[in-house]
Parts: C-alpha cells; sequence; structure tokens
C-alpha cells in the first residue's frame, strides 16, 4: 500500500471511531480542544478516570481515537504508547482491528518499519479490503530473529538505532498479538534491556512494567519489577518514583535474589557516592 492510501486508512481510524456511541460520553475528552502535549496527556487522564467510573466504557475505542489524534499531532511516540494502550485495556474491542491498523501504519509510513508493519498485517488482520500481508512472510519468532540479527550492523560490533528502534517495537507488538504467551515476556524484556543500551529508559521502564504486570506467573517478573527501579533511579533519576518501585519489589518478592540488593540500594537512595564510603568506612 502506497503512502497516500496508508494516510488515508489512519485518517479514517478516527473518522470511524468517531462514529460509535459510547456512555457516558460527558466524562470523556473533546478530542477537537486538543493541540497541545500537555493537552493531549490530560486528555489521557481523563479518559483513565472515566474508565474506573464507568467499566462499560471501551477503552480500546476511546484511547485509539486519542492515538489517532497524537498521530495528526505528530506525537509518534506518544501515539504508538495510545495505541498499545488502546489494545491492552480491551482485547475484545471492536476497534481491535483499527487499532492495530494505525499502529501498523504509524510504523510503516513514519519510521520504516517495513518488516514490523507487515508482521502487525499478517498476525493481526488489520484490513478485509487491502491485502497487506506479503505471501512469503515468515512466522512471528523467525521475525524475531531476523530483526535482532539487523540490531549489529559490521564486524566492529556497532549498532543500528534504527534496526534497535523496530526489534524493540517488534517485542511490544508480539506481545500485544500474542498477550497469553510467555516467550512475550521474553521478548519484552529483551526489548527493555535494549532500550536501556540505547539509552531510551522511559520506554525500558514501560516494558519491564509490562512484564510484571501481565505476566506475573513469568519467572522474569520479579527481576523486571527490580530493573523497573534500578532504571527509575539510575538512569531517570526519578528517586520518589524508584523508592515507589524498591518498595513494591519488596513487598511482591521478598525473598527475591535481589531482594537483598534492593534494601541495600533503597536504604542508600539519593545519597551520593563519597557519603556512602564514609557510612561504610563507619561500619567497620
Amino acid at each position: 500500500m502506497n503512502e497516500f492510501l496508508f494516510w488515508v486508512s489512519l485518517f479514517g481510524v478516527l473518522i470511524f471511531a468517531g462514529c460509535h456511541d459510547q456512555s457516558n460520553t460527558s466524562a470523556l475528552p473533546d478530542l477537537d480542544s486538543i493541540h497541545t502535549l500537555p493537552e493531549l496527556n490530560a486528555a489521557e487522564e481523563k479518559i483513565e478516570l472515566a474508565l474506573l467510573d464507568d467499566p462499560s466504557i471501551d477503552g480500546g475505542h476511546v484511547f485509539g481515537q486519542l492515538a489517532a489524534k497524537a498521530v495528526s499531532l505528530s506525537r509518534l511516540i506518544d501515539a504508538e504508547r495510545l495505541f498499545q494502550k488502546a489494545i491492552l485495556s480491551n482485547p475484545e474491542s471492536p476497534d481491535r482491528g483499527i487499532n492495530l491498523h494505525g499502529l501498523s501504519s504509524l510504523y510503516r509510513v513514519h519510521w520504516k518499519f517495513v518488516t514490523l508493519a507487515d508482521m502487525i498485517c499478517c498476525l493481526g488482520k488489520t484490513s478485509d479490503n487491502v491485502d497487506c500481508c506479503p505471501s512469503d512472510f515468515p512466522d512471528p519468532d523467525s521475525t524475531h530473529q531476523l530483526l535482532r540479527d539487523r540490531i549489529v550492523v559490521d564486524s566492529l560490533g556497532e549498532f543500528s538505532k534504527q534496526a534497535g528502534r523496530e526489534y524493540i517495537a517488534f517485542c511490544q507488538s508480539y506481545a500485544l498479538l500474542y498477550p497469553d504467551r510467555l516467550q512475550s515476556a521474553a521478548y519484552l524484556n529483551e526489548g527493555a534491556k535494549l532500550a536501556a543500551s540505547l539509552r531510551m529508559p522511559v520506554i525500558a521502564v514501560r516494558l519491564y512494567q509490562w512484564v510484571y504486570t501481565r505476566f506475573k506467573t513469568s519467572e522474569i517478573a520479579p527481576k523486571a519489577r527490580f530493573l523497573e527501579a534500578f532504571t527509575l533511579e539510575n538512569d531517570l533519576k526519578d528517586l520518589e518514583a524508584a523508592r515507589t518501585a524498591y518498595e513494591g519489589y519488596l513487598k511482591d518478592y521478598p525473598e527475591d535474589i535481589f531482594a537483598k540488593d534492593a534494601r541495600i540500594l533503597l536504604e542508600n537512595l539519593g545519597k551520593d557516592p563519597e557519603e556512602m564510603i564514609r557510612e561504610f568506612q563507619k561500619q567497620e
């Protein structure tokens, strides 16, 4: 499909979504009034509150609308996150295919993640009218290896950030398409580690949260909970959020292998290295 048709399809997401009826619409944001990032964030918070007050509201629908609005404002990273949120909030939403198509269009048109866009089209059945799935497209686990191999671009071990970003997006998309597979947790964990190494800590934290909230029985969940806190502290320098995360980790996994480390880090949260050394010397 050419770029023009993708733009038409994506615009159709917003128009089609606006035709659905929603209960308690007065509690939902007015999309026409959103022009800036703060207004977009405020609208997201308003939707979350509305969903708490009225569970009958389809989160897949309203977050999908907001994602399409984010695309129109060129807030592409926000749009990616909101499309994902739409799909996760209600996997049974009638708008699931629309949201997958919007996400696929975002990847294909704006970020040139052609392989990933093809995968979402093939596995998500994002369009009934357009054949966007190549006949020779490999299975998703083969796609995982293909995208992973593209990250290192030469014998010196240089990274391709574009390929790395597509791989991270693949890990998230796989988890959207297969929310019940434990392999999804493993891929999300890989994506989080790569995001941290590529200095994208916000994405890393989000993926770690995805692991331990959506895959609680996975053996990866405890470590993901710990690494969320560690990333908040050391990469994002958000000490209050890190404190909450460490405490949450210790509450959920008090006997985990990293629990001792978490207690030490929590006790020394915010202290500079010299202060920690002086305190250690006093204990000797």
